[in-house]
């Protein structure tokens, strides 16, 4: 009888210990990754605000450099589409840099244009907002 207790108690004792040792403890998400998510919902507000023509959402989630960065390379259309994939960041003491994979399809005067690219994004830390657009502006099309 005290044998058989023995071996149940080592067990649930050894179960016990599993069970503890096999817990997930949440880690801090750091805090590159919380930036990075930031920029990437900044932009995809930037893109919904150019698709629906708001201009003023613009002046909200950019610096004055970037707000004039994208009103002055905007060009008419009548209807577009435009979809945001995040490629790559990169992050120092002052700005973050996004590169996002983009693109588009454009009507304007009847005509259809469609286009892609890499474009870099850059941002302004503290407040995180878009300072700049480093290459191939997907805000500056239909061309």
């Amino acid at each position: 009888m005290k044998k058989s207790f023995s071996i149940v108690l080592m067990i649930l004792l050894g179960l016990s210990l599993i069970g503890a040792c096999s817990s997930k403890e949440k880690k801090p998400v750091p805090q590159e990754a919380m930036l990075t998510k930031e920029a990437f919902r900044i932009a995809e507000k930037l893109k919904d605000a150019y698709l629906q023509g708001d201009r003023s959402v613009f002046k909200t989630y950019c610096t004055r450099k970037g707000y004039l960065k994208i009103i002055s390379s905007i060009k008419e259309f009548d209807h577009a589409t435009l979809s945001f994939k995040p490629e790559w960041v990169d992050i120092d003491r002052e700005k973050l840099i996004l590169y996002i994979r983009w693109e588009g399809s454009w009507k304007a005067n009847g005509r259809y244009y469609s286009e892609k690219g890499l474009t870099a994004f850059q941002y302004r830390l503290s407040p995180l907002r878009l300072d700049d657009i480093l290459r191939n502006n997907p805000f500056s099309y239909p061309r």
